[in-house]
């Protein structure tokens, strides 16, 4: 069989029609040319290796890349929710590592790249309305309520998506390697203790996953930049985010807002509506007939909640404006911490025609040295410049609802 950039890949099918149970060799053989110098082979099934199994990896494809958290499955009824401590892995669910013999431009690589694959396991085995075992089929199969049951990893990594989706809900600014070491460290232990190649670090716990997320670590001297979008009036994440200096270094906290604008307008029916405006739907839906003031002339400010006790009035910032607004929030010392809750505010009667709209806004959070020019640059997406505003000499707004 044929394949995108020639590699020589064989694959075929055998099905036992004989009733019983059968014994089957397998030969490979080389049809011409020398001997390769490795070759790889996989089964597809439960079928057990009598002779000469390697217990090689068998992950591949986008599972094994490096950016990846490859998922393993567990059946949902084989797992601690259900009386079995610990989980039990899928039979077919891959083992790894497979190792990484060529780089990207087909040349082999002096030393083999070995990731440490898969990383978590999720569940498989639930409902679908549509596709998958069907309960009818018997065999021990399922829990006979009528649904089909989608098995194998394809089902147990949308599960560990979803988990994903939650943690970023709960926690906006979280990292994907956040997410990933989050997912792993509250994992349930699997197969042998510790990390293995069969189940990683195990079976994934939601609520532990979603519970106690710290935010964000910093490092002095290291830049961190995050795109993030809010409603006008809405926080930006449910709760403060907690900055961590990680990095056992003191140093000074510098935050850069930056690249604000503003997109879509009012987005329900009844909003429009409510305001006297006329709702249209489509993509995107319109609302006409309100009087839009100049954007420029709307008083908005982006607020900053420290200790969730008190609000801080950081600078005005026009949407659209070409300035940075850039604040310096002082000492933070090795291993201390820092809550904060970013909320953007449309100061101005006619606020409520905007409470449709999404503002986005890039942020730098940096950990500098006092007075380190090299590491506090006034250059945009490298914190805060030498004028940046001081949290003392700023005014405080009233406490977030």
């Amino acid at each position: 069989m044929g394949n995108v950039g020639g590699d020589p890949v064989e694959v075929f099918a055998y099905t036992n029609t004989t009733g019983s149970n059968l014994t089957v060799n397998v030969l490979i053989g080389v049809f011409s040319g020398a001997n390769p110098g490795f070759m790889k082979y996989v089964i597809f099934g439960s079928s057990a290796i009598n002779e000469f199994a390697t217990n090689s990896g068998t992950i591949y494809g986008h599972a094994n890349a490096a950016g990846a958290e490859a998922t393993g499955a567990a059946d949902y009824v084989k797992t601690p929710a259900f009386g079995v401590d610990p989980p039990e892995l899928e039979s077919f669910s891959s083992a790894g590592p497979t190792p990484i013999l060529f780089d990207v431009s087909g040349v082999r690589l002096g030393t083999a790249e070995v990731r440490a694959k898969p990383e978590i396991v999720a569940p498989d085995g639930t409902n679908t309305t549509f596709f998958g075992s069907s309960d009818a089929s018997g065999g021990g199969c399922c829990e006979q309520d009528g649904f089909p049951n989608f098995f194998g990893t394809s089902a147990a990594a949308p599960h560990a998506a979803a988990l994903a989706a939650m943690m970023i809900d709960a926690e906006p600014l979280i990292t994907p390697s956040q997410i990933y070491s989050k997912m792993e460290s509250t994992a349930i232990d699997m197969g042998v203790p510790g990390p293995d190649d069969d189940s990683g670090f195990g079976l994934v716990q939601g609520e532990q996953a979603v519970d106690g997320l710290i935010g964000l670590d910093l490092n002095v001297g290291v830049l961190t930049t995050l795109s993030m979008e809010s409603k006008p009036g809405q926080p930006i994440a449910p709760e403060p985010v907690q900055l961590t200096n990680s990095g056992g270094v003191d140093g000074h906290l510098a935050i850069r807002i930056y690249n604000v604008t503003e997109s879509g307008g009012i987005f329900s029916e009844a909003e429009c509506t409510s305001q006297g405006g006329a709702y249209a739907p489509g993509s995107p839906p319109a609302c006409t007939g309100l009087v839009t003031p100049d954007q420029n002339d709307l008083g908005r400010f982006f607020e900053l909640g420290v200790e969730e006790s008190s609000t801080e009035l950081l600078a005005s910032v026009p949407l659209g404006a070409a300035e940075d607004l850039c604040v310096e929030l002082g000492g933070l010392g090795s291993g201390e911490t820092l809550d904060l809750l970013l909320l953007f505010r449309i100061d101005e009667a006619a606020d409520n025609r905007y409470q449709g709209d999404m503002v986005h806004f890039d942020i730098d959070l940096l950990l500098h040295q006092p007075n380190d020019p090299a590491e506090h640059s006034s250059t945009p997406g490298e914190a805060c410049g030498g004028g940046a505003l001081s949290l003392n000499n700023l005014g405080t707004l009233p406490p977030l609802p």
